[in-house]
């Protein structure tokens, strides 16, 4: 009895031992896929899908990314958390359709739905405009045609029209690009101005109309121009070449009559015979501002032009002369005038205007420097001459970087002249002259400098924070009687100075001549819309003086290496030209203009 109870006992003990309990694993459940996909997409979209799965009871181990229908689109990669592919070109509305795989870390793997991406055409593939809603207009001039098209274009946000170049030429394609806001807009056309083509020349164009979702379609034209009979006949001397490619591709000639868009190959591509010599190119407004007689104008690139007659309480029988540029606030305007009606004041007066020709401030050189010559005990009436060209102001500029005025009197020197104060700053030019000679109070103003000095210098401008001119090299012609008239260069020079005001120094940093004399007129610009900043330097009369030399204008691209890029010519036949009339100033013309 005593073994059948310890058998009993160990028995018992046994199953104890082995468990009686509940202790069977927790089931695996599967993962749970979420994602985030668009719902629609444009067509040639970036497109990205993204797994935001999760697992229960574990971790997601893999991603598994497939496409099941719709055109094939190269997916980024199939096995990380999102995918990216661009969505096919369509026609018509489109599905895509994906799946993806999430295995957990247990093996578990979960299927998703289907993931459904519809592809949407563009607004362009959408589009009614085709060939047949564009109408080119014939006008006058070979080189201006006013463009209709229906308007039947929805969601659009631009136009833009592109004149190719030959086929031969380096030289960008003639571009203008109007934003919505600012087209010519009615109830049935939609009316741009074309400029930019080549006369007699079956040119080739294209319009791009760009919509609000960013797409675009492109309608090229053709258009047969007839020749036109320009006065400015230009000669090619060395064509531009791709090796040494200028940085610019068009620029416009300053002429009696009006401006001349030429490009780097010596083609004519538009003109204007009705405004004026004396303009600039607003860049903002994409339009001409001019001076002509008594008035401010602006010539708009489908030839409009309007006048404001300029109005003044104390200036008699103003007459615009030479240049006109831009100002603090308005436009820098040179010219003659009258205080009593009887004594002109000649080329000595500088004007700002704004559009409607009211004068916002006016800088008279004849009273600023009387004023000071006379306040440091110098007798101005020997320099200062009223009804004389005394300083034949033919340059002036704002710059913005230090407030101040700076002025070209060809017979004198550059002159740096406060904005507000008109103060006289500085003073640079050819020290053999009758102001430095005869003048103590402004010699104490002149710059030092080791270099050659403006000497009937032109066409001021500013060249990263330094002075740019052409040096022309020739002496006063208009000093009084006996007055030293200064020295003449052997040849006109395109100077840059770098001015130290604190050492009351001038450096010449950039200096190029062509063993060409250019005695009036001529220009030297830097390049404003490009970081190369190649150089366009126009000698107006090379030859003029010299009456058994070839009479001619040269127009030249020139880099910082001063290798020249391009030459033009303009022949000239003595008797017969007025020496700057077919061009006394070329200045760099944008290839890519944006009304917006």
């Amino acid at each position: 009895m005593k073994l059948n109870n310890l058998y009993i006992l160990a028995l018992s003990i046994i199953i104890v031992s082995c468990g009686g309990g509940n202790n069977k694993p927790e089931p695996n459940i599967p993962p749970v896929v979420n994602f985030i996909a668009p719902s629609e997409v444009a067509e040639n979209s970036y497109v990205v899908l993204i797994s935001n799965s999760t697992d229960p009871d574990g971790s997601i181990q893999s991603h598994e990314w497939s496409q099941i229908s719709g055109p094939l689109v190269t997916l980024s990669s199939i096995n990380t958390t999102s995918v990216s592919f661009i969505s096919p070109d369509v026609s018509t509305v489109t599905n895509l359709t994906f799946l993806l795989n999430v295995t957990d870390n247990q093996g578990a793997v979960t299927s998703s739905e289907d993931i459904l991406v519809k592809v949407m055409p563009s607004m362009a593939d959408n589009s009614l405009i085709t060939d047949n809603n564009i109408l080119l207009e014939n006008l006058d001039s070979p080189f201006l045609n006013m463009v209709e098209i229906d308007n039947i274009i929805d969601d659009l946000e631009s136009i833009t029209y592109k004149i190719l170049s030959r086929p031969e030429s380096i030289v960008s394609n003639f571009t203008v690009t109007y934003f919505k806001e600012k087209l010519n807009l009615n109830n049935e056309k939609i009316i741009i101005p074309v400029i930019g083509f080549y006369e007699d020349y079956l040119n080739q164009l294209d319009f791009i109309f760009t919509f609000t979702d960013g797409s675009q379609k492109i309608i090229s034209k053709q258009h047969q121009t007839s020749s036109y009979d320009a006065s400015t006949k230009i000669k090619v001397v060395l064509p531009p070449n791709d090796t040494v490619r200028p940085s610019f591709d068009y620029f416009y000639l300053k002429r009696f009559g009006g401006p001349m868009l030429v490009d780097i190959d010596g083609y004519t591509r538009w003109i204007n015979t009705q405004s004026s010599w004396s303009m600039y190119f607003d860049d903002e407004e994409n339009q001409f501002y001019f001076g002509l007689q008594n008035k401010i104008g602006k010539l708009k690139l489908d030839g409009t032009i309007e006048f404001n007659e300029i109005l003044s309480d104390d200036l008699l029988d103003i007459e615009v002369h030479h240049e006109v540029s831009k100002g603090k606030v308005g436009h820098l305007v040179e010219i003659n005038a009258s205080y009593d009606g009887e004594t002109q004041i000649i080329e000595s007066i500088l004007i700002e205007v704004d559009s409607l020709g009211n004068i916002l401030n006016t800088w008279d050189m004849g009273k600023i420097f009387r004023q000071y010559m006379i306040s440091n005990n110098d007798d101005p009436s020997n320099f200062v001459i009223d009804g004389e060209d005394w300083c034949h102001m033919n340059s002036s500029i704002y710059n913005p970087q230090d407030n101040s005025i700076l002025i070209s009197c060809r017979e004198d020197f550059v002159a740096k002249i406060d904005y507000t104060s008109k103060e006289i700053i500085w003073l640079l030019g050819d020290e053999t002259k009758h102001w430095f000679v005869n003048f103590p109070s402004l010699r104490d103003l002149s710059l030092n400098s080791l270099d050659t000095k403006p000497i009937g210098q032109h066409s001021l401008s500013i060249y990263d924070g330094h002075i740019s001119l052409f040096n022309n090299g020739f002496n006063s012609f208009r000093q009084p009687e006996g007055a030293p008239n200064g020295i003449n260069l052997s040849e006109s020079r395109a100077t840059i100075y770098e001015i130290n005001e604190s050492e009351n120094t001038a450096k010449a940093i950039f200096d190029y001549t062509d063993s060409k004399y250019s005695d009036i007129c001529s220009s030297f610009y830097s390049d404003p819309y490009s970081a190369e900043k190649d150089f366009l330097v126009l000698f107006t009369a090379v030859n003029r003086v010299n009456l058994d030399e070839e009479w001619y204008s040269s127009i030249q691209g020139i880099n910082s290496n001063k290798q020249k890029l391009f030459e033009l010519k303009i022949p000239k036949e003595r008797g017969v030209n007025q020496p700057c009339r077919d061009g006394w100033n070329a200045q760099i013309f944008n290839s890519n203009i944006i009304f917006k």
